[in-house]
C-alpha cells in the first residue's frame, strides 16, 4: 500500500548523503532507494561528495534505469534548486554534513519539511550540535538499540524511533573464493583502522604458534588506506600463505556462500551490513561484540562475539569453530529460524515514521 499525503499523492522523501560508493550505509540507502521504487513510493537521492566518483556506475546506471530521482551536489545554488526541484515532504539525512545543511535550508526556506536523521553508527557523533540542534529535528532514527540508548542520553524519548537497516532479500551465492579442506573464514569490509583487521592477523600469529594456521584459510575482501600494512604485516608474520587478500569486489556478499564464517574485527560498529548478508546465506559469524553486533549475533546459536582487543580470545574461538559439530548446530539454527532483517521491512518502518511526521 502507497503511503498519501492527504491531497492523495504519494509522500515524497528525499535522502541525503556523501556518496554512493561504498560502505554499509550507502548499500542500505541504495537498496532502500529501489524498494521503493519497487512499491511506487517517491524516494530520491542528493549526495554531497563533489568528487566525481561519488556514485560507482553500476549503481549510477541502476538509478537511472528506475528513473529514481539523484542529485549531486554542485555549489549551494545546485543544492536549493534540487530541494526546489524535488519539492520533498520529508529530507531524511545520513550523517552530520547532511543534517546542517538541510537544517539551514529548512530554516531559510522550507519551514514545512520534515527532517529525519540517521546516525549509521552505535554512537551519537558530536553531542554538543545535538544538544543545540535537536528542537528542530523532527526525528531521530537509531539502527540498534545501543544506538537508540544514546540517543536518549541527547534527544527527547518521544523523537526517538527504532528503525533497522535491511538487505535484500535474495543474494547470489558464489563459491569461487573457498578452499577446500579448510576452514574458510571470510572478512569483508575497508581497510581502515577501526576495521582492525591487526586483530585478525594477531590471532593468526598465535594459530601459528600452535601449530594451528594450517587448518585455516583467510580470505580479505576490501581495499583502503591501510591494506599495504596489513599486507606487509601479514607477510612478516610468516603467515601469509594462510591468507588471500581478494581486493575489492562488485557484489562482495555473494563470496560468503564460501565461507564457513564470516568475521568482522571492528573497534564499532552500527548495525553491519555484512553480518546482515551473512545471515541472509546462513553464514554464522565471528565477530567483536561493538555497536549493534549483539542484535544479530547470538554467541553460541549463530556464531560467537569476542571482545575487541584480545587476540587470545579470538585464537581460541577460531579453534573452537573449525569443530564440525559446532559447524552443525549453527546449521540446525538458521534452519528453524527465518531471517528477518529485509530492506522490505526497513521500508515499511520507515514510511510508518515519515507518515507519522506528516500526520497521514
Amino acid at each position: 500500500m502507497i503511503n498519501s499525503r492527504l491531497d492523495g499523492s504519494s509522500i515524497k522523501v528525499l535522502h541525503v548523503l556523501n556518496d554512493l560508493s561504498h560502505g554499509g550505509a550507502e548499500s542500505f540507502v541504495f537498496s532502500l532507494l529501489e524498494e521503493a521504487k519497487l512499491d511506487g513510493h517517491h524516494f530520491g537521492v542528493m549526495l554531497l561528495h563533489l568528487n566525481a566518483d561519488c556514485m560507482n556506475k553500476q549503481r549510477k546506471e541502476v538509478l537511472w534505469s528506475k528513473s529514481i530521482d539523484a542529485y549531486q551536489l554542485k555549489g549551494a545554488g545546485g543544492f536549493f534548486r534540487a530541494i526546489k526541484k524535488f519539492n520533498p515532504d520529508v529530507i531524511h539525512c545520513h550523517n552530520l554534513k547532511a543534517l546542517l545543511i538541510c537544517l539551514v535550508a529548512k530554516m531559510l526556506f522550507w519551514g514545512r519539511i520534515k527532517i529525519v536523521f540517521t546516525q549509521h553508527t552505535s554512537f551519537l557523533k558530536r553531542k554538543y550540535f545535538h544538544r543545540l540542534i535537536y528542537r528542530f529535528v523532527d526525528a531521530y532514527c537509531a539502527i540498534c538499540e545501543v544506538a537508540r540508548k544514546d540517543f536518549e542520553s541527547v534527544v527527547p524519548n518521544k523523537k526517538i524511533y527504532l528503525a533497522r537497516n535491511g538487505i535484500k532479500e535474495t543474494i547470489t551465492a558464489n563459491q569461487s573464493m573457498r578452499v577446500e579442506g579448510k576452514c574458510n573464514v571470510g572478512m569483508i569490509a575497508r581497510f581502515h583502522p577501526v576495521k582492525n583487521h591487526d586483530l585478525l592477523v594477531e590471532s593468526a600469529v598465535l594459530l601459528k604458534k600452535n601449530n594451528q594456521i594450517d587448518f585455516f584459510k583467510f580470505t580479505l575482501i576490501g581495499d583502503g588506506e591501510c591494506k599495504g600494512y596489513i599486507e606487509d604485516k601479514v607477510r612478516k608474520s610468516g603467515c601469509g600463505d594462510a591468507f588471500h587478500f581478494a581486493g575489492s569486489r562488485e557484489n562482495a556478499s555473494q563470496y560468503i556462500a564460501g565461507f564457513d564464517y564470516l568475521i568482522l574485527c571492528s573497534k564499532n560498529e552500527g548495525l553491519p551490513i555484512t553480518i546482515l548478508e551473512a545471515l541472509q546465506m546462513k553464514t554464522p559469524i565471528i565477530a567483536t561484540n561493538v555497536g549493534g553486533v549483539a542484535d544479530l549475533v547470538k554467541d553460541g546459536e549463530n556464531g560467537f562475539l569476542v571482545e575487541s582487543d584480545s587476540a587470545v580470545l579470538l585464537a581460541n574461538t577460531l579453534l573452537k569453530a573449525k569443530n564440525k559439530e559446532i559447524q552443525s548446530r549453527f546449521c540446525d539454527h538458521f534452519e528453524r529460524n527465518d531471517f528477518g532483517f529485509t530492506v522490505r521491512a526497513s521500508l515499511k518502518k520507515h514510511l510508518e515514521i515519515y507518515s507519522s511526521l506528516l500526520n497521514v
